[in-house]
């Protein structure tokens, strides 16, 4: 008894799997190699104290967060990313240069 095993459908399919899998991984690679977390403290002009609530948001992206009770905050941006704008009610904007800085402190001024 002789078994006949037709691989040219096999092949193809395994090609495709192959290449499929591999544009997976390198997103996942680009991806990931593409963000960094900033971390740091908003606080008034008039007193020091802590700003809660206060939106930071990366310039030109939908990409956001907002300080805690301790006016403290953390967020992941892009590498293109270039300004953070800090915004609250009642206050004025501010707008900080990334850099290379993965610390930005924002002090907010009365508007």
């Amino acid at each position: 008894m002789e078994i006949i095993i037709n691989n040219s459908t096999s092949r193809p399919m395994k090609k495709k799997l192959f290449v499929i899998f591999m544009q997976l991984v390198f997103c996942l690679i680009v991806t990931h190699a593409q963000t960094k977390t900033i971390t740091g403290t908003v606080s008034h002009s008039e007193d020091g104290n802590p700003v809660t609530g206060v939106t930071v948001e990366v310039s030109g992206t939908t990409i956001s967060t907002v300080t805690d009770e301790n006016g403290n905050y953390s967020i992941t941006v892009p590498e293109y990313a270039r300004v953070l704008l800090f915004t609250f009610t009642g206050m004025k904007t501010v707008e900080e240069p990334i850099g290379d800085w993965s610390v930005i402190d924002a002090i907010l001024e009365p508007d």
